[in-house]
């Protein structure tokens, strides 16, 4: 998950992308919550199986991170504050609010508008 939200911090913009990203980040967690009933063979797949609690909460504590992330970035710009603040978890400083505002494409002079409205 840390590669994945450091990759995303890597583009340049992530305006029209968001929905589908957040479509496919919702495929993998799905896909990571099935993993383990790959292993079994044809006879055991009808049988019901227990994933460790551990490992279901892990999965979805970090795709919900990055589903948060995407979730302010595809909030409409005059609404990046609330979803900024309402989403993500951690590290709310303003350098942390710039990279997002980068990402957003949101123009650097409408930038100190946003850090009054921040603080």
């Amino acid at each position: 998950a840390g590669r994945l939200t450091a990759t995303i911090y890597r583009c340049k913009r992530i305006n029209d992308c968001t929905e589908q990203l957040l479509m496919d980040c919702f495929e993998i967690k799905s896909q990571l919550l099935n993993l383990p009933k790959v292993e079994l063979s044809e006879e055991a797949a009808d049988q019901p199986i227990a994933m460790s609690d551990s490992y279901v909460s892990y999965v979805n504590k970090e795709i919900g991170k990055i589903e948060a992330l995407l979730k302010v970035l595809a909030s409409r710009p005059e609404g990046i504050l609330d979803a900024y603040i309402n989403f993500l978890e951690g590290d709310k400083s303003q350098a942390e609010f710039d990279k997002i505002l980068n990402l957003k494409g949101i123009r650097k002079a409408e930038y100190p508008q946003l850090y009054k409205a921040f603080e």
